[in-house]
C-alpha cells in the first residue's frame, strides 16, 4: 500500500487493486439545500468539508473504521444519508452507500 499527498493537498492511498482519495472541497455546500446544511451545522458548528472518492471498498472501510471516534465527522452519501461517521463503523459499505438510512 502506498500513499502520497499531491501539490493540491489531495491525499491518495493506493493498493494493487484499489485507491482512496481525500481532499478539502470548500464548494461542497454549493450543492446542499438549506435543510441539509443546517443538519450538518447542528452536528459540527464550523464544518470543514472534504470529498472522498474511492475504488474498491476495502480502503474506504478501513478509513471509516479507523477514524477517531472522538472527532466530529459527518458522512453524506449523496443519496439522502447524512450521519455521524461513528454510526458507520463496522457496517458494510454496501449497507449504507446508496441508502437514506443506516441498517442497525
Amino acid at each position: 500500500m502506498g500513499g502520497k499527498v499531491t501539490e493540491s493537498g489531495q491525499l491518495v492511498v493506493e493498493t494493487s487493486d484499489s485507491w482512496l482519495s481525500v481532499y478539502k472541497y470548500d464548494e461542497v455546500f454549493d450543492d446542499y439545500d438549506e435543510s441539509e446544511e443546517q443538519l450538518i451545522r447542528s452536528v459540527i458548528q464550523d464544518p470543514v468539508p472534504y470529498l472522498i472518492e474511492w475504488r474498491g471498498d476495502e480502503l474506504l472501510g478501513k478509513f471509516i473504521d479507523n477514524f477517531p471516534i472522538d472527532e466530529e465527522a459527518v458522512i453524506d452519501n449523496d443519496h439522502g444519508l447524512i450521519c455521524s461517521i461513528s454510526e458507520l463503523k463496522g457496517k458494510s459499505i454496501r449497507d449504507w452507500l446508496r441508502k437514506r438510512t443506516v441498517k442497525t
